[in-house]
């Protein structure tokens, strides 16, 4: 009967062990592949920083093209202007 006993309490260890599952072991390769995402998150950031580079320079030179294009247009009517003030100029001599 204790033969018995401890065949079922061994019977019940060896299935109760069979049931756990081992823990897999870990290949050298996640530290690599952990490496390999950070050079990817670094080349993803120089590229993002490249690219904002490249806006900012296209914003710049729009903005210049802007600010030329105000500037011609401010000339254009100070001349206007100019040519009023002295159309007044000449009719109120010409009237004297």
């Amino acid at each position: 009967m204790e033969n018995m006993a401890e065949m079922d309490v061994s019977a019940a260890t060896a299935t109760a062990t069979a049931a756990v599952p081992k823990p897999a072991s870990t290949p050298k390769l996640k530290k690599k592949k952990k490496v390999d995402e950070r050079s990817d998150i670094e080349s993803d950031m120089a590229t993002m920083f490249i690219m904002d580079l490249m806006r900012q320079k296209k914003e710049k030179v729009l903005r210049m093209k802007k600010d030329e294009m105000i500037n011609e247009m401010a000339r254009k009517q100070r001349e206007k202007m100019m040519e009023g003030e002295e159309r007044l100029k000449l009719i109120a001599a010409c009237e004297k």
